[in-house]
């Protein structure tokens, strides 16, 4: 369902209440904004990322064009990183649009109501929520201990707010008794000691209380500012408000120690409840609608598609074997893991084989900038699920992105499905963030926007956004075979020059050494794509694609295959029928499957168009359609040539005509293949 221009009329007394359920690179973000009423009307746009918030502004400000008085509304870590002063107010209230991070900007929005509020992504709204808390994990590969992490693998009770061990002293008693419990120095076998962790917790002391006032509880402890590592004890106080159960998950080389809370639950609803007009921008259907029913508001729902969905192919297979050959290929790609632990043992892999120097482990602060740069270099990214780099930065300018390995922590998903044996909420939110990930490599508007993408896994993974887009198991060989002609290289060389010497001319000297060359890295273009190939990739049917794939038909082929069928179709002056296109093809191509998938290709990228005449249907030849997927191409191979020579000169100039029925056609010994002559003499003319 869509929402009308007059929803979004400047004068207009109803109420907006909008879900933006665009799919990625679909412009969610300016949408939302552009859609608010904004003459005489104040903008809250909260998200839960920076990079979000700064996007955000810069969006409103230079592409739409409004409030010039516009400052940032960071919140107070960042502010303080920026030298901002909080109490000179410069940066607290701007007319026109107010933007922050609802992590610690929330308590500054409360004292107002605006009049239009955006909530910028489904994590931005789970923060309006209360969230489970790791309590304890233990990673135990082999059965030995590697690393213990969660709230209580330290001391935290000096971190107990005063605010909270004055008003709610019973709480933090309830704490130093989890602190007790929770000793990571009394564990010896995991296994066996989280159970025994689980049996000794006590319960949280407010959690019977009435609904209402647990909510009231919760907003007024989150309506305060807390330094920044108070937070998570914080948040624990919000979670054993709307305590459900002490959850383990259980995985094959780690146990971890959950407080499971209702996640079912919005809080600040009478500040909601008073803003008039409400935009949510969600990948999360189900999120998106629940949030509005919490409101008691009917939402009108705007729903675009994912625009560079072509663009993706996904396979399984080796990923070890092909991570090997791309590096070997100085191909630079991207490793996703589900956790940051994964993350470690991804790395842990480069180390082994000795090519650490080719990868990077991604922080908390990895910029679009430092993704440039490490590209530049010829380096892998290493990164994981749920990650400030999973969600907030752009990676498309990687083509090859191989799952290590998927499945983030979702505790309340998976206790629910536990309990009811119901895992559907799980298994949409396990691929709604896996295709997160997966999609940050997608093209952006005016840049490359052609380029294949490549997802490649251990197994089939669960998806639903990318779903007819999986190709199927491939072989790790093959696979490389089809990536190295059609992503870049970064090839490492080194460069002498005049850098190399000082102001004296004379050589420069580091640590006692004489430098006489520099490491360089030179960018290498693909010299010849296939390009018959990545045009059927992205406008030809998915399934005629994956029908030459799992043939393991190399990419070329196509072009040469097509070449030899237009020297065929040379002599010709009436358009051939099926059974004719055919037996042109029979002998370059044995398989009649994969035949007939190479003309549905040709026809689906309207090269051939299908004309019906009698009881006969002939294929004529689209001359100018063709010449145009080879025209934005430099670099061609000697078939491209061809075949763009032929469409250019020929058959531009003879148009063939459709006949009442097929003509004589000589046998397959007859015809005349001018494939030979033409590449003859086009190799004599260069």
């Amino acid at each position: 369902m869509g929402v009308g221009m007059a929803s979004c009329n400047q004068n207009s007394t109803t109420n907006l209440n909008i879900a933006i359920l665009y799919d990625p690179r679909a412009e969610g973000t300016s949408t939302s904004l552009k859609i608010v009423p904004h003459k005489g009307y104040q903008t809250l746009y909260l998200n839960y990322r920076y990079s979000g918030v700064g996007h955000a502004a810069y969006l409103w400000l230079n592409k739409l064009g409004r409030s010039p008085g516009l400052f940032p509304f960071y919140g107070k870590r960042r502010a303080e990183e920026l030298g901002v002063n909080f109490e000179d107010g410069l940066w607290f209230y701007r007319k026109g649009l107010d933007v922050g991070s609802v992590v610690q900007c929330l308590p500054y929005f409360l004292n107002r109501v605006p009049d239009n509020l955006i909530l910028d992504e489904d994590e931005t709204i789970r923060w309006l929520k209360p969230h489970s808390i790791l309590l304890l994990g233990v990673k135990h590969p082999h059965g030995k201990i590697a690393h213990i992490y969660g709230l209580f693998k330290e001391d935290i009770i000096e971190n107990i707010p005063r605010y909270l061990a004055k008003e709610y002293p019973e709480w933090a008693e309830w704490v130093k008794r989890l602190d007790e419990v929770c000793d990571p120095k009394s564990i010896r076998r995991p296994a066996e000691a989280i159970e025994e962790i689980k049996r000794n917790l006590p319960p949280p002391p407010y959690a019977n209380l009435p609904l209402e006032d647990r909510v009231k509880m919760a907003e007024e402890v989150l309506a305060n500012l807390y330094p920044w590592n108070e937070y998570p004890i914080v948040n624990l106080f919000v979670a054993s408000l709307f305590f459900k159960s002490y959850y383990v998950r259980a995985k094959q080389t780690k146990r971890e120690l959950w407080l499971v809370c209702d996640e079912d639950v919005l809080l600040f609803k009478g500040w909601l409840s008073k803003i008039r007009n409400i935009v949510v921008r969600s990948y999360d259907k189900r999120l998106a609608l629940w949030f509005f029913n919490q409101l008691g508001r009917q939402a009108a729902v705007m729903e675009k598609s994912f625009p560079y969905k072509n663009n993706f192919l996904v396979f399984e297979t080796d990923i070890e074997a092909v991570m090997e050959k791309l590096l070997e290929e100085d191909i630079p790609f991207l490793v996703l893991c589900a956790t940051k632990e994964e993350a470690e043992e991804a790395y842990s892999w480069f180390e082994q084989k000795k090519l650490h120097e080719k990868a990077i482990q991604a922080d908390e602060r990895f910029t679009p900038n430092q993704v440039y740069n490490v590209w530049r270099e010829g380096k892998c990214i290493i990164f994981y699920e749920n990650s400030t780099i999973s969600r907030g930065v752009d990676l498309n300018i990687y083509d090859v992105l191989i799952v290590w390995s998927e499945g983030f922590a979702a505790p309340y998903e998976e206790f629910l499905a536990e309990t009811t044996g119901d895992k559907t909420r799980l298994e949409e939110r396990l691929t709604m963030e896996l295709e997160q990930n997966l999609v940050r490599t997608s093209p952006v508007p005016d840049d490359w926007q052609d380029q294949l993408k490549f997802i490649i896994c251990k197994r089939k993974p669960q998806l639903n956004l990318l779903a007819d887009r999986y190709i199927g198991k491939v072989d790790a060989g093959y696979l490389a075979e089809v990536i190295l002609p059609i992503c870049p290289k970064v090839e490492k060389r080194e460069v002498k020059g005049e850098f190399l010497e000082n102001w004296a001319g004379q050589p420069r000297v580091y640590y006692g050494r004489t430098i006489n060359y520099m490491l360089s890295h030179e960018i290498k273009l693909p010299e010849n794509p296939p390009i018959l190939f990545i045009n059927a990739v992205l406008h030809a049917n998915p399934e005629s694609v994956k029908r030459v794939m799992l043939n393991r038909v190399k990419p070329h082929q196509l072009d040469e295959w097509f070449t030899r069928l237009l020297t065929r179709l040379a002599h010709r002056r009436s358009a051939p029928c099926r059974a004719e296109v055919e037996e042109y093809l029979k002998d370059l191509i044995s398989d009649k499957v994969l035949r007939n998938a190479f003309i549905n290709i040709l026809v689906e990228l309207g090269i051939f168009k299908k004309v019906k005449k009698g009881k006969y249907t002939y294929y004529v030849l689209q001359a100018e359609r063709g010449k145009g997927l080879y025209r934005p191409y430099k670099h061609k191979d000697v078939m491209c040539e061809i075949a763009e020579a032929l469409l250019r000169g020929h058959f531009s100039e003879l148009k063939l005509f459709v006949p009442d029925r097929p003509a004589s056609y000589p046998k397959q010994t007859q015809y005349v293949d001018r494939g030979r002559e033409l590449t003859g003499a086009l190799r004599e003319g260069r």
